[in-house]
């Protein structure tokens, strides 16, 4: 029994303790649970499981919050800055950019400026120095125009030059011992002394041998006196042109120089014959038709010879069956004449178109309208190989309020290409009361050109 007791004491011994042992482990799982248990708790709410008292708790997770606060805010602060200047340096890299790009234009401008400047200057330099060449041309070529001018003074030009202080001084000595008269009578007076100064200075030049003036046609040549002066210069000027076969024809001189080489088939016309036909029967005499033509005598139409037929019929301006002959030493009494133009004649004889090989003119004082006529229709240019005639100025006759514009056509026919090879002039009167001019020009038609 104490066996028994004590075997079955050694296995609830046993027993007892393996059941401790089990409730032990038991005991310590479930300890070892709720710890593990409790500090997840702890973990996940520090406030009511970090085994401190309440009040501590609460203040440590209060200054937790705020420090975490406070660094949420310092990291938000931070990465706004950051945010910040990378905005800032993202507004400010295209500023950079428009900066430079704006400096590099305006140095590109400032260079492109300073080129044009230079440029500009060199023009300015250029234009500068051509301008002073051309005014030192200028000046060089009115230097020597003035000095031509000089060497070459046109006879009005001359003549005024010498008598203008002498003008001067006369008009006022006048002026002061013609007191009462009108002021017309003192410019009459004025005006005759100058006619007469000026032609007495005409006279002394054309007599001392002076060289033959390049008389040109002035334009305010207005006062008859002067534009005598220079038709009177223009007559007594040497011949232009040396014909070396002269030939006289009557009492005339015919050129026969190749190419106005008089020879048949020719036709002449000859106006102004006052009974001598010595110059019309010379001309017949080698072959050529010959017309004469003269209203004043006392003869009718009719044929002279097998080559002068006389035509009593004048040449004029106009043509006209009542023309009033002007009295002179040739017309005594009054006279109604028959006249017609150049052109007219020509038609009328079957001439029309034809070259007149001489034209001969010696019509006392009415040449000037003749010749006026011919220049007018081109006549003298393209139909007459050479043109003979007289000139007169008369005392009384063609007026001297035109002589300016007979003064024109004497230039006139020059330009039509009309030269002297032969010239004689008559005993003339320079005295403006009594201013008579007269004499023979004898032409050869340089620019001939026949239709």
């Amino acid at each position: 029994m104490a066996r028994l007791c004590s075997a079955g004491t050694g296995r609830n011994t046993v027993a007892l303790l393996a059941s401790i042992l089990f409730v032990n482990g038991a005991m310590l799982f479930a300890v070892n649970k709720y710890f593990t248990s409790t500090s997840q708790l702890m973990c996940t709410c520090p406030e009511q499981y970090s085994g401190e008292p309440p009040n501590d708790t609460i203040k440590k997770s209060e200054k937790q919050k705020e420090e975490t606060g406070r660094q949420k805010l310092q990291g938000e602060q931070a990465e706004e800055k950051v945010t910040q200047n990378s905005e800032q340096q993202l507004l400010q890299q295209p500023l950079e950019g428009q900066q430079q790009l704006f400096e590099k234009q305006r140095q590109t401008l400032e260079q492109e400026h300073q080129i044009k400047l230079q440029d500009e200057l060199q023009i300015q330099k250029v234009k500068l120095e051509r301008e002073c060449q051309a005014t030192v041309q200028q000046a060089l070529a009115e230097q020597k125009k003035t000095e031509q001018q000089r060497m070459e003074r046109p006879l009005q030009a001359r003549l005024n030059h010498q008598i203008w202080e002498q003008i001067r001084l006369l008009q006022k000595w006048w002026g002061l011992r013609v007191k009462e008269n009108s002021l017309v009578e003192n410019a009459t007076l004025l005006e005759s002394l100058q006619r007469s100064l000026f032609l007495s200075q005409y006279w002394t030049y054309f007599e001392s041998g002076q060289p033959p003036l390049d008389v040109t046609p002035p334009s305010d040549v207005t006062e008859w006196w002067k534009a005598a002066a220079m038709i009177d210069w223009l007559m007594e000027a040497p011949a232009k042109i040396k014909c070396q076969h002269r030939q006289p024809m009557g009492n005339w001189m015919v050129c026969m120089d190749p190419p106005y080489t008089v020879k048949p088939p020719c036709l002449v016309y000859s106006f102004g014959i006052a009974f001598d036909f010595s110059f019309d029967d010379a001309m017949g005499a080698i072959g050529c038709e010959v017309h004469s033509f003269d209203p004043s005598m006392k003869t009718e139409d009719h044929k002279r010879n097998d080559n002068v037929t006389f035509h009593k019929l004048g040449l004029s301006g106009v043509t006209s069956s009542n023309f009033t002959a002007r009295r002179d030493s040739y017309v005594k009494g009054k006279q109604i004449w028959t006249v017609k133009t150049l052109d007219v004649i020509m038609k009328d004889l079957g001439h029309e178109g034809r070259t007149l090989d001489v034209l001969k003119i010696d019509v006392e004082g009415h040449e000037w309208a003749v010749v006026d006529d011919l220049l007018k229709k081109n006549i003298l240019t393209s139909q007459i190989r050479q043109f003979m005639l007289e000139w007169h100025l008369f005392p009384d006759w063609p007026s001297k309020d035109g002589y300016s514009g007979l003064y024109d056509i004497y230039r006139r026919l020059k330009e039509a290409g009309f030269t002297e090879y032969s010239k004689h002039a008559h005993p003339r009167n320079l005295n403006p009361d009594k201013f008579n001019l007269q004499a023979d020009d004898r032409f050869v038609n340089t620019k001939f050109t026949p239709r």
